[in-house]
């Protein structure tokens, strides 16, 4: 059963989408398949263009955060669609089903952007 109404954002297949990524599903600079499995058949995400790596860290400092287009997902036969929420606007979900080798190849396109909010923070800071 879906939580979520549909929001008023469109997701086209080429926008990021941002996950926030637990630091047991980072190894070795890559992000795990366990990232991108769930018990239910909704998985949380962010519009990049509707916020910031910052603001998706805020509450979790210790996650990381990967990146991938929504096209991703679709190929997987999965929907992709705004789910805005009170305290997240840019709130999103990825509905269906995630099986252990779909969770596979998302995460191999998936792209680590940082390890967590202070390594986030430092890179900013040196650009």
């Amino acid at each position: 059963m879906l939580s979520q109404t549909k929001g008023n954002e469109e997701i086209k297949d080429e926008n990021e989408l941002y996950r926030r990524i637990h630091p047991e599903q980072i190894k070795h600079g890559k992000i795990s398949s366990a990232a991108f499995k769930q018990k239910t058949p909704d998985l949380s995400v962010s519009i990049a263009k509707l916020t910031t790596p910052e603001k998706v860290l805020q509450k979790y400092p210790r996650h990381g955060l990967g990146s991938l287009v929504a096209s991703i997902f679709r190929k997987e036969n999965l929907e992709v669609y705004h789910a805005p929420v009170p305290c997240n606007y840019a709130h999103a979900i990825v509905y269906g089903k995630i099986t252990e080798s779909v969770a596979k190849r998302i995460a191999d396109s998936a792209r680590l952007i940082c390890e967590n909010l202070a390594s986030l923070q430092s890179a900013k800071l040196h650009n």
